[in-house]
């Protein structure tokens, strides 16, 4: 498997942008053409600290999930790429990403938009887990339910 970073860059949002040729050969002379464009921001503490809730608890979970930083991933794929085409394929792909992804990654409003779609998801995943434990521990204080009126003889 060929593999490698094709362009790595620092945009002005803080934003770190990687593209990667994640590119195989999967029959014969064809290929399997894959780009990976993985945009990173390390969490900042005016990133962290917007107008949100303050609940500690939910808050460290959802930092833990987030691992100190938010990632971005798009791929760009083209499959049965002929040997002989396959650098075309991938300079329109990089072309493509470069063009077209390039403004919506480096918008100086980019950082705060995913960071509050990142923390409403997570938030939500929490809150769920906290329900399911807690609903698991109510289950098992109240003992396994009765169902011999479902069964007659």
């Amino acid at each position: 498997m060929q593999t490698g970073v094709i362009d790595k860059r620092t945009l002005a949002n803080g934003t770190v942008l990687s593209v990667i040729d994640n590119s195989r050969k999967i029959a014969g002379d064809r290929w399997l053409v894959e780009i990976n464009c993985l945009a990173e921001i390390l969490l900042s503490e005016d990133l962290v600290s917007g107008g949100r809730e303050r609940n500690p608890d939910l808050d460290d979970r959802i930092m833990n999930k987030m691992a100190g930083k938010l990632v971005f991933s798009l791929d760009k794929k083209r499959y049965f790429v002929a040997d002989n085409e396959k650098q075309d394929v991938m300079n329109v792909l990089v072309s493509q990403i470069f063009d077209n992804i390039l403004s919506y990654l480096g918008n100086p409003a980019f950082p705060r938009k995913l960071f509050d779609r990142r923390y409403d998801e997570l938030r939500t995943i929490c809150l769920l887990e906290q329900n399911q434990s807690e609903r698991v521990e109510v289950e098992e204080e109240e003992g396994p339910a009765d169902f011999s009126a479902c069964f007659k003889d």
